[in-house]
């Protein structure tokens, strides 16, 4: 679905295992990325780096995206993944009768 929505094309449909190089041009902190790093911790230095609340943004993104695209039925079970269903139908240009 996000493959859909950002019109990306992926080279492999699956995991590939190959590193994948990130550069910096430094900073204070960035040594911490240096050498060979897992992915996940890539992420949690981009959340400590750039003091980003991931919860509190993800709460706000998901409210708007309930408020914006969801219908009253749907938004009343304030369900995430039917949200983002609903979402996906839209854009699709799929009409679906609420439950």
């Amino acid at each position: 679905m996000i493959s859909v929505r950002a019109q990306i094309g992926w080279s492999t449909h699956g995991h590939s295992a190959v590193d994948v190089n990130i550069y910096s041009s430094g900073g204070p902190g960035t040594e911490a990325l240096r050498g060979n790093v897992e992915n996940t911790d890539v992420g949690a230095f981009l959340r400590e780096y750039l003091r980003v609340d991931v919860d509190a943004v993800t709460k706000e993104l998901n409210e708007k995206m309930v408020q914006s695209v969801v219908p009253d039925a749907v938004r009343e079970e304030s369900d995430h993944w039917m949200a983002h269903e609903a979402m996906e139908y839209r854009r699709a240009g799929i009409v679906r009768e609420a439950a």
